[in-house]
């Protein structure tokens, strides 16, 4: 068994000032001696167009799954050096696209670069990171190294930009359950690969009807499906211009979806005022509290995979 290392930009690779990512090429030249000091099976490197991960877009983290399903057998696992920014979306959409792999897959960033004045910096957060995802048995899956942890690839959201931890679970989601059998890793790769890319907006659900209104009317122009991040536990203004607009939106086969700004939280219908007692309600799906990058993640490719009249019907399908 190997390790296929997969280097796609980011601040682990960075250098210079402002800070700018190294080609591969070079990348790995000044990083060798690591791979060959801390992998524990043998490692092989690989590479991706590099790019700040604030530019990834779906093509891209359709590019990086072929990369790895094309990978020979032998690359039990894969360590994917990536930007912190997306790497929660990129992690996200991982579990889902590759959900029946039998690699181990560990995305892998830092706040800090790996290399300072052209030699690898082992007090910086790339490092650990890096150290632990080579050094350490990783179970099969998509995974986010934390430090000195693993957090689940559907799990992790990005908590802090300048500090350790970076990353944390959301332990609200761990029961949430992988694809559907229905499609295996390279159909659900070339379907996404064919089609059209779905549309996802995100609504902060504001003290203002205007300005609810007026966010909705604007998302419901271009979008398949809306994220609507509400108050607390789905708390949020109402009134008869917003529910209409929810409700004609919803009967037009738009996923209207229910999250909250908080980034761990239960949906609770036990509140009167709260929108799952408006009379929008069942308009609403669920957001399964799944951290935000993987909601929309999974939004948009139920968006991008089925018929506007059968995206609800699929979107209760996929947990």
């Amino acid at each position: 068994m190997a390790t296929a290392v997969i280097y796609t930009g980011g601040t682990i690779g960075c250098v210079g000032n402002p800070l700018q990512p190294l080609a591969a090429s070079a990348f790995y030249t000044q990083t060798k001696q690591l791979w060959a000091t801390y992998a524990v099976q043998s490692a092989d490197c690989f590479a991706l167009p590099v790019m700040d991960s604030s530019q990834h877009q779906l093509a891209d983290w359709l590019a990086i799954a072929r990369c790895i399903e094309q990978l020979d057998p032998k690359y039990h696992k894969v360590v994917l050096l990536h930007g912190t920014d997306t790497l929660t979306y990129t992690s996200a959409f991982l579990a889902l696209a590759l959900h029946a792999t039998a690699r181990s897959i560990v995305l892998v960033g830092g706040l800090q670069p790996l290399l300072q004045g052209g030699q690898i910096d082992k007090a910086s957060d790339a490092f650990t990171n890096l150290h632990y995802s080579l050094s350490t048995a990783v179970p099969v899956g998509v995974w986010v190294a934390n430090g000195s942890a693993y957090i689940a690839g559907h799990c992790a959201h990005k908590i802090q930009t300048n500090s350790q931890p970076v990353f944390a679970a959301s332990g609200l989601a761990l029961g949430y359950a992988h694809c559907v059998a229905e499609h295996s890793n390279a159909a659900l790769l070339t379907q996404l690969s064919q089609r059209p890319a779905g549309q996802v907006a995100a609504i902060r659900w504001l003290p203002s009807e205007y300005a609810c209104v007026a966010a909705l009317s604007n998302a419901l122009t271009y979008a398949d499906a809306v994220i609507i991040e509400s108050l607390g536990n789905g708390n949020g203004l109402t009134s008869p211009a917003i529910e209409q607009r929810v409700m004609d939106a919803a009967n037009a086969g738009k996923m209207m979806i229910l999250s909250s700004q908080v980034p761990q939280h239960l949906l609770d219908s036990s509140y009167a005022s709260g929108l799952l007692n408006s009379s929008m309600a069942s308009s609403l799906l669920p957001s399964y509290n799944w951290p935000f990058s993987a909601l929309y993640v999974r939004a948009l490719v139920v968006a991008s995979l089925y018929p506007a009249q059968d995206r609800a019907e699929r979107w209760q399908c996929w947990v």
